[in-house]
């Protein structure tokens, strides 16, 4: 069970360093929050979310390793506000928002 675990987060920690290296285009919307040469990783939760509290720490980690990437965290079961946001979001990207926890990773592409 342990490896299987870290497996996860080695290829999560993976996929999101290939995508950060990348720098895809981004909506509007994500280009209007990222600030320049900034990072910003959007990590929507739900409190009680067995999956959220594996990733958070994780997330953590990730920026105080690398001070351009900035973590954002948005508890959306129980704050309205952050629910709005991470449905702006989704339609920014393209999906429903209907699983946490979701991460999304930001940049300003100019």
């Amino acid at each position: 069970m342990y490896f299987r675990q870290m497996r996860l987060l080695f290829v999560l920690a993976s996929g999101l360093l290939l995508f950060l290296l990348l720098k895809p285009p981004l909506p509007v919307l994500a280009r209007e929050l990222a600030t320049e040469n900034k990072v910003i990783i959007y990590f929507f939760w739900g409190d009680g979310c067995p999956h959220c509290a594996r990733a958070k720490p994780f997330l953590e980690e990730l920026a105080k390793t690398y001070p351009e990437v900035e973590v954002r965290a948005y508890e959306v079961w129980y704050v309205d506000e952050n629910l709005e946001l991470f449905k702006k979001m989704a339609a920014a990207y393209g999906f429903e928002p209907t699983a946490v926890p979701t991460i999304l990773s930001v940049t300003n592409t100019g």
